[in-house]
């Protein structure tokens, strides 16, 4: 309820429950009787009595005279109940402005000099009313020590002291932080230089003095450890060959009489390190090929100098120098690097060469068209016969050969994340049933 309502709710109640205490006399200073609470002036109400003849007094009283006493009574007791209902709702304005300011927590100050006047102010009806509506607002514990304080509330009842209970067994708060200090007298904390955790208990409010702190607050120093900070990327960029002159380049695994040559952009460190291809964890170059049907079981990357032999797969890169990502490549070291792989494939002369990534399509495609590869042209799986790489023409040393047909796939790098795992095998699933076919017509 709001405190408007609240207001005018007291105000009806004191209406309808006070009344003016019945009172008689004169007063001496300003020569009015007073009847009923009224004051009013004698020569209103003198009576002229006389005797009737049966010996009984007889009072005539004009019409006007009783009109004009009633009009005065009226006014006297409007102006009473006026003043009256004026003090009362200043009187709630207080209370209730206490209550807004300590949000729902209300406790009376032990003071010795106002008891006399509180539990006197207590027992009127305006006063019981205004207890009636404030209650709710009332936080009230009793404990083993303290009793509540004398006023305007009553005690707790059982099913409060249940509640009441439970709320301070379940007022538990954990609170990270830095340093504390302490504040005030009821609070104890210890200061610490490392992660604190705090554990705060609301207290049972039964006096003035824990109003004003109502919340006690214990410091547990805890083994809590700041989460570490994840690490933040550095972008990079061209990095010359000088850059990773220290590690080793990678071997081909390539042969004659190949089913498909993958060729990938260049080895990473990790690659260039261990000497296997796609040997970093996140890469999923190994796990794509068996699970396309590439491979009949998932091979690790120490057997990447094998597959030729056992599978009839070999495996090159466009680019032979290690880099730590395509950022640390040029795009004009990309294309140079296209009419090395087209004399490797006229070498082994494989059926079919896979493309792991589309950026190593795009170096091709900008070597054979000279011009850059237009998003309207771009699909991955298999391309056109006119794109075929490595044609050899007729007289030629070898005889003419048309080429290897190509299929370009997606990457297989951790880094790379524009297509999800699933998207990845769908790509990948018809170059490895092409693979399984030529194989099993080769009686592999």
């Amino acid at each position: 309820m709001s405190p408007v309502k609240v207001m005018r709710s007291v105000q009806m109640d004191m209406r309808r429950s006070v009344r003016p205490k019945k009172e008689e006399g004169t007063d001496e200073e300003t020569g009015l009787s007073i009847e009923s609470g009224v004051m009013v002036k004698k020569e209103q109400v003198d009576i002229k009595k006389k005797k009737s003849p049966g010996g009984k007094s007889a009072t005539k009283v004009t019409m006007a005279e009783k009109i004009a006493v009633k009009k005065e009574k009226r006014k006297a007791v409007v102006k009473e109940e006026a003043g009256r209902e004026k003090r009362e709702v200043v009187l709630v304005k207080d209370e209730l402005d206490e209550v807004e300011e300590r949000k729902g927590v209300i406790t009376i100050e032990d003071d010795d000099d106002d008891e006399d006047e509180v539990d006197e102010m207590s027992t009127t009806p305006g006063r019981r009313a205004i207890n009636a509506h404030l209650m709710k607002y009332t936080y009230q514990a009793k404990t083993a020590t303290t009793q509540p304080s004398p006023g305007i509330f009553s005690a707790p009842t059982p099913k409060r002291k249940r509640e009441a209970k439970e709320e301070e067994e379940d007022q538990v708060v954990e609170v990270p932080i830095p340093t504390l200090t302490p504040t005030s007298t009821s609070t104890s904390i210890s200061q610490a230089v490392t992660p604190t955790r705090i554990t705060a208990v609301e207290s049972p409010i039964t006096s003035a003095s824990q109003a004003i702190a109502s919340t006690r607050i214990t410091a547990v120093e805890s083994p809590i450890t700041p989460s570490p900070s994840k690490r933040r990327r550095e972008r990079s960029g061209y990095a010359p060959p000088s850059t990773y002159a220290h590690l080793n380049l990678l071997q081909d695994a390539i042969g004659p009489s190949l089913i498909c040559l993958f060729v990938g952009l260049n080895p990473g460190l990790k690659t260039a390190s261990t000497g296997h291809a796609y040997s970093h964890p996140t890469n999923l170059f190994w796990r794509l090929l068996h699970s396309s049907g590439c491979t009949t079981r998932r091979c690790a990357p120490a057997e990447d100098q094998d597959l030729p032999r056992l599978f009839a797969l070999g495996n090159t890169n466009i680019v032979a120098r290690p880099t730590r990502n395509q950022a640390e490549l040029s795009r004009a070291e990309m294309v140079t690097s296209v009419s090395i792989l087209e004399e490797k494939v006229r070498t082994w002369r494989p059926e079919a060469v896979c493309l792991v990534g589309k950026g190593i399509w795009e170096s091709v495609w900008q070597a054979q068209h000279g011009r850059k590869l237009k998003n309207a042209d771009f699909r991955y799986g298999w391309q056109s016969e006119s794109e075929n790489i490595g044609r050899v023409p007729a007289g030629a040393k070898g005889g003419e050969w048309q080429g290897a047909k190509v299929f370009v796939a997606t990457s297989t790098s951790g880094l790379a994340a524009n297509t999800t795992p699933a998207e990845k095998e769908a790509i990948w699933r018809p170059l490895g049933e092409w693979v399984q076919r030529r194989r099993t017509e080769r009686g592999m």
